[in-house]
């Protein structure tokens, strides 16, 4: 907050030559810092001017040294993207290379692997191995940042040495006191909830807490596919004079019944069969998947002075994932019947 002292103006000297003193009412003005320090949005909210870049700070895009793309809360919910993939997925340099209804998000950044094969390479809030493996929902997100290139000067080397890029997760937190219930509908019948809540305390509103939860339930477009998801998410932080600190726990399971599958060509097949409908998926419907994530992630920072901060961080993440279906299907001939032991 900034208290503008009284201001004292003269008029200019009249004809006679007097000059007049007028004292101006106390002005106070005030204003909350951006969120994240950084400039504001573009128009319309969806994409933001800057990122977080590790060793770098926050930093606006048009200093940063590299290509970024850093997409707002805003973004998502105009969107109506559930997850990371749905979202990151419209970036021209990201490419999901899962398929829809399956178990896992995958991309390619720049046409180099990110996250293939179950290796945490999703940051979160800078650091890898604290954001859910298989999948991120995006309730607990408020800002998605895509760094394109290698980045290990700014988050260090990836779990799995990708240097296609990063797709960092800037966590919510409680920058405003607010309340919101959303409900959701997805066909086929995918019903769900999503719930909101943040207040700020303390004589300086110094404390905060930023609670997210969700549920979704109901039979998705695919063929005898069924979803069920849970996310619960929470933030704490403290923002003092010179001491900052936040604390992030995040739960989520997600269960899918008849769980889409990718395809594989058999061997000699000499015809690509033409592309099915949208809506087919071969994996029987006794098939499934189940993954629960467990998140958790603590940092603080001290300044000693106006040149000079220290800071610790520690966090991880558990997950366990529980299935029951058979090998990848296999394309057998021209007219795609498919193999799957």
């Amino acid at each position: 907050m900034t208290t503008l002292d009284p201001a004292r103006a003269q008029d200019g000297a009249t004809a006679t030559g007097n000059v007049s003193a007028q004292t101006l009412p106390e002005v106070r003005v005030t204003a909350d810092a951006s969120p994240e320090d950084l400039p504001a949005p573009y128009a319309g909210g969806q994409v933001a001017r800057g990122a977080r870049l590790g060793v770098l700070g926050n930093t606006s895009i048009m200093k940063a040294p590299f290509n970024v793309s850093s997409y707002t809360a805003q973004m998502i919910q105009d969107q109506q993207s559930p997850t990371l993939a749905d979202a990151v997925n419209k970036d021209p340099s990201v490419r999901f290379t899962g398929l829809p209804g399956g178990n896992i998000d995958n991309f390619y950044i720049r046409g180099f692997p990110v996250g293939e094969g179950n290796s945490g390479e999703i940051a979160f809030d800078g650091l890898y191995g604290v954001a859910p493996n298989y999948r991120v929902f995006t309730d607990y997100v408020e800002r998605l940042e895509v760094i394109k290139g290698p980045a290990a000067m700014l988050y260090g080397m990836s779990p799995n040495s990708g240097v296609g890029g990063v797709i960092n997760i800037v966590p919510k937190r409680a920058h405003e006191d607010l309340a919101s219930v959303t409900a959701s509908y997805a066909s086929d019948t995918q019903f769900g909830g999503h719930v909101d809540v943040s207040q700020r305390f303390g004589e300086s509103r110094e404390w905060g807490v930023r609670f997210n939860g969700s549920y979704y339930q109901g039979d998705t477009p695919m063929d005898n596919q069924s979803r069920k998801a849970g996310i619960g998410a929470l933030s704490l932080d403290y923002q003092g004079k010179q001491l900052r600190a936040s604390l992030d726990v995040i739960g989520q399971q997600e269960k899918i019944d008849a769980p889409g599958r990718a395809f594989i060509m058999g061997p000699g097949l000499q015809a690509i069969p033409g592309a099915p409908d949208g809506r087919r998926n071969v994996t029987q419907p006794w098939e499934w998947t189940r993954g629960t994530d467990e998140s958790l992630l603590f940092r603080t920072e001290y300044d000693i002075n106006d040149h000079l901060t220290v800071f610790a961080d520690a966090g991880g993440g558990w997950t366990q994932l529980s299935r029951l279906f058979g090998t990848t299907p296999q394309i057998v001939n021209a007219q795609g019947d498919t193999l799957s032991t």
